[in-house]
């Protein structure tokens, strides 16, 4: 008795998953695919703001003190690193990397959604009653369509993944590290700056 109600409940579901499932797998993909041309145009913001904090400094005057007290300007090949520039392009890196993790989200969905439609074809038609005419069909049917739409849809959006995003983001995490990487080398350099400034102004005290 409890296994029959069980049963009956189940079917219930089945069926019902068997009227929405492929439209909701399709709007899922329309979906994911307006959440691909988001994240592909976020990155790539990223990565041009990024590129261009990193670009070759161009020639800054350096203020050197000469014993008399008075100050000569010297030419340097370094400029200042906009540390603030860089955390702001930082924080809206990962605010909109958030898409890009919705993104991979959905793409291990859908092949779990086409599993859940074949289960839900499967026994359906596997129900006494409704092993024979078109019943069998339209479950088995349900079944293998979801499948390999789900499937589909997972293959198409892992492919795009790989192609352009993947190498996007690992290129914006690339400058990153060339930014971070150049900020504290130009640090040690300013430090030493002012150390040869103060030496320089001790000697002329002197």
């Amino acid at each position: 008795m409890t296994n029959d109600i069980f049963n009956e409940i189940i079917v219930l579901i089945c069926k019902g998953l068997e009227q929405i499932l492929n439209p909701a797998i399709i709007i899922l993909g329309l979906a994911e695919l307006a959440i691909m041309f988001m994240a592909i145009t976020y990155m790539k913001v990223v990565h041009m703001k990024i590129k261009a904090l990193n670009k070759p400094a161009k020639k800054k005057s350096k203020i050197t003190y000469v014993p008399g007290g008075s100050y000569q300007e010297k030419s340097t090949s370094y400029d200042l690193k906009h540390w603030d520039d860089y955390k702001d392009v930082l924080n809206y890196y990962n605010k909109k990397s958030k898409l890009y993790i919705l993104y991979s989200l959905f793409i291990q969905l859908f092949p779990l959604l086409g599993i859940l439609g074949t289960v839900s074809g499967l026994f359906i038609a596997l129900q006494s009653g409704e092993l024979a005419g078109d019943n069998l069909y339209i479950a088995v049917g349900f079944a293998l369509s979801s499948t390999v739409l789900g499937i589909v849809l997972a293959v198409i959006f892992k492919f795009i993944d790989a192609i352009f995003l993947c190498p996007l983001i690992a290129n914006i995490d690339g400058e990153c590290e060339i930014y971070e990487k150049s900020h504290k080398v130009f640090e040690n350099i300013l430090f030493h700056e002012t150390q040869d400034v103060e030496s320089d102004k001790e000697q002329g005290v002197e």
